[in-house]
C-alpha cells in the first residue's frame, strides 16, 4: 500500500492556498518549484514540474516512453531527487542508456 499524506487548505479570498509542509516534502517540492494542477472528474491532481535541460530532453522522453511501458505497479518505486544531475544520471539508467 502507498504512503498517503493528507492535508486541508482553506481558499482565500483571491484564489490562493497554501500547500503544507508536509505535502510539499511527501511530493519532494521546495521554494520556487512549480506544480501542475489538472481536475479529472472532480480530483484534484497536483504534480511537480520537472525542468530538464535541452541537451538531456531526448533522454528524459525515452525515460517517461519507458514508463509508460510499465503496466506493472509492483514496478513502480518512490526515490527522491535532489538535483538535476542525480534526475539524468537516473533517467538514463532506467532507459537503458547506461
Amino acid at each position: 500500500m502507498a504512503d498517503e499524506v493528507r492535508s486541508k487548505v482553506t481558499i482565500r479570498k483571491k484564489g490562493q492556498i497554501t500547500i503544507k509542509k508536509e505535502i510539499l516534502d511527501a511530493i519532494h517540492a521546495d521554494i520556487g518549484d512549480e506544480i501542475d494542477f489538472k481536475v479529472i472528474d472532480g480530483v484534484l491532481i497536483g504534480t511537480p514540474v520537472v525542468s530538464v535541460p535541452k541537451e538531456d530532453m531526448e533522454i528524459y522522453k525515452l525515460y517517461r516512453q519507458r514508463l509508460a511501458e510499465v503496466d506493472n505497479s509492483d514496478t513502480w518505486e518512490t526515490i527522491s531527487i535532489d538535483n538535476e544531475a542525480e534526475f539524468i544520471k537516473m533517467a538514463r539508467k532506467n532507459a537503458g542508456l547506461d
